[in-house]
């Protein structure tokens, strides 16, 4: 989930023409090959922060669409769902922090 995450921040970024952005983000997932709680904490981080961006991307375009007349239901729809797949990876990984964080105090 977290590679999908990222990779699809690295496309959106990509589609805008934030080229540093899209590059990394679709380095990022090298990340997990470091088995380390800050390189955890950098990925889950930065798929929290699309959240808002997925949100934000979305309520702009909705607009746009509306504006113009056009269909916008569906770009809703989808936009929101992965913007509520961005939610639950970042959730997943800051408890997965949270719960290796807890059996090391042990």
């Amino acid at each position: 989930m977290t590679i999908i995450a990222l990779l699809l921040a690295g496309a959106h970024y990509g589609r805008a023409g934030e080229t540093i952005l899209k590059y990394l983000f679709v380095a990022l997932p090298l990340l997990l090959l470091v088995r380390k709680k800050w390189s955890d904490m950098i990925l889950a981080v930065s798929i929290s922060i699309t959240v808002p961006i997925w949100i934000h991307t979305a309520l702009n375009i909705i607009d746009v669409r509306k504006a113009a007349e056009a269909p916008w239901h569906m770009l809703a729809v989808i936009m929101g769902g992965v913007a509520l797949f961005a939610l639950i990876t970042a959730f997943l990984n800051f408890r997965r922090i949270y719960r290796t964080g807890k059996s090391e105090e042990k």
